[in-house]
């Protein structure tokens, strides 16, 4: 697999920078916003990471902006530090901290304000979302996909899933790059409960050694290599962006042993 294919993401705790060491080296790394963390220290570990040479990736979360200065200053310092993309969805504040409560809105006041030079990648939901119904999201993706650059799908276990969920994208005449959001390998339990908190849909049962006979209970380890080489195999996927939940260890010991080494994981350039 190419390198450029696959980002890794991580979460700008507070020892972070120092860990990204651990990372697979020459891949992007991806730096997520969130309410646990805030938009002040995305932007640090953005700033501390480039200055050492990392392509970074960072996460702009529409809700979490509380103003139009607050976004010229984030675009200025995306430049600044020539950051070649950046993913904008809306984010996990319940209430909007400014004037945007969608990613859309966001994305169109950079574009009619700013030009950005960066792409910009949105959001896509293989099993739904549960707080937006079906048809809002159709037309969000429609709107969003005039302005963006490529998709980054939320987390899915079910290939099939995916694969039709990227036909519709195709018969609506959408054809942006699909990047797939996996997890890195983790214990199963872990991954079930974070599978909870971050609205992973039903495929999300199929982590469960009751739900699914070829899982055995005595590996409690996930690994989501089977799923990689499905969704190559479809010849619709991009890319990957795997989350790795700041498990930075256990996700290069997968790349080298699951990824680097698997000659059947290839993407089409």
């Amino acid at each position: 697999m190419e390198e450029e294919q696959i980002r890794y993401e991580i979460m700008p705790s507070g020892a972070i920078v120092q860990d990204c060491e651990k990372l697979p080296t020459g891949h992007p790394v991806a730096v997520t916003m969130s309410t646990t963390y805030g938009v002040s220290r995305t932007m640090e570990v953005l700033k501390e990471l480039a200055s050492q040479g990392y392509e970074v990736l960072p996460h702009i979360a529409a809700r979490m902006i509380p103003d139009a200065e607050t976004l010229e200053n984030i675009h200025t310092q995306l430049e600044e530090y020539n950051i070649s993309s950046v993913f904008i969805p809306g984010g996990d504040a319940e209430t909007p901290a400014g004037p945007f409560e969608s990613s859309y809105e966001l994305i169109r006041k950079l574009h009619d304000d700013f030009s950005p030079s960066y792409d910009v990648g949105i959001t896509g939901y293989p099993e739904g979302h549960e707080f937006i119904t079906d048809a809002e999201l159709r037309d969000s993706i429609r709107k969003k996909c005039q302005l963006s650059d490529y998709i980054v799908s939320h987390i899915c276990f079910s290939p099939s899933k995916i694969n039709e969920w990227c036909d519709s994208l195709s018969e609506a005449g959408i054809t942006l790059p699909v990047f797939c959001c996996v997890p890195t390998a983790m214990p199963r339990a872990k991954l079930q409960h974070i599978s909870k908190l971050i609205g992973v849909g039903k495929s999300s049962h199929s982590l469960s050694s009751n739900s699914k006979p070829e899982v055995s209970a005595n590996d409690p380890l996930y690994r989501p290599t089977k799923l990689i080489k499905q969704l190559v195999a479809t010849g619709q996927i991009s890319g990957f962006h795997i989350s790795t939940f700041n498990r930075l260890s256990a996700t290069r010991q997968f790349h080298r042993t699951h990824i680097a080494s698997e000659s059947s994981i290839k993407l089409s350039s």
